[in-house]
């Protein structure tokens, strides 16, 4: 009796599950799609030709300019957002959702008040749509030092920690982080887009770090979503998704035995 009732108990949850809250959803995966870089050392504006692929895309492009004045930057002719700007640098990174599939241009515009420009851009498929990026956290420095961690709080599970690192050599990569695309800024500090090639899970503090030869160095770090995935082969019952609900009389029950008629618990 109380085995049938423990079960019993167990199926009214998995009915409840199921059929409060409408669809049953997953979370993808982030995955690193491709990397491009600008031709460098360009005055007052540059292009070049990024191919995304795959579902679920999303776009980062990271510039460094001479000038504090703000970059305006587009993908196959649509203005991607600010993400930030490293503080006390020329640093900026800029994110588009569901940029167009294929070779396409990426634009840049640095206005007035600068000699030389560079960017650099890199971009991820399973990466959720709306409400990026995910967090950001604040901008780490240090000088001189050898290695320099950044971390942001994510708030989404299996979320993907992105960062751009500046400093004097083209070694930019530290534990668990990788460099996706770097570039030299009129000889002088090198930039780069790193990630740490995995999801974060739990959600929470996650870590990217830069080494190289003692130097200034700095690095910021922000986190991408992924993408909810809507489960496959699941049944509905009147529309709404259930996994084997059985009904008596159309209302839904779990596992319900009889004894001689009458319902048992």
């Amino acid at each position: 009796m109380l085995k049938n009732f423990k079960k019993y108990i167990s199926g009214i949850f998995l009915v409840m599950f199921l059929f409060i809250g409408g669809n049953t959803l997953v979370y993808g995966a982030i995955a690193y799609d491709t990397s491009s870089t600008a031709p460098s050392n360009q005055s007052g504006g540059t292009s070049w030709t990024h191919t995304t692929s795959g579902n679920d895309r999303y776009l980062v492009v990271a510039t460094y300019w001479d000038s504090s004045s703000q970059p305006t930057v587009t993908y196959n002719g649509v203005s991607m957002d600010l993400i930030f700007r490293m503080t006390s640098t020329n640093v900026y990174v800029f994110g588009l959702a569901n940029p167009a599939s294929g070779a396409n241009t990426v634009s840049v515009s640095f206005g007035g008040g600068g000699l030389w420009g560079d960017a650099i851009a890199t971009s991820y498929t399973g990466v959720k749509q709306t409400g990026q990026p995910d967090s950001t956290g604040s901008k780490a420095s240090g000088n001189p030092v050898t290695s320099l961690a950044g971390t942001t709080v994510t708030v989404a599970d299996n979320s993907w920690a992105i960062g751009i690192a500046k400093h004097g050599a083209s070694d930019l990569g530290g534990t668990n982080t990788s460099v996706r695309v770097n570039a030299r800024h009129t000889n002088a500090d090198w930039y780069a887009l790193v990630d740490g090639n995995a999801p974060k899970t739990p959600a929470g503090t996650a870590t990217l770090t830069t080494t190289g030869t003692s130097q200034e160095m700095q690095l910021m770090v922000f986190s991408l979503a992924p993408a909810p995935v809507a489960l496959a082969n699941v049944k509905t019952l009147n529309g709404v998704a259930k996994a084997s609900v059985k009904t008596r009389n159309g209302v839904a029950v779990a596992s319900i035995k009889g004894l001689n008629g009458v319902e048992q618990l």
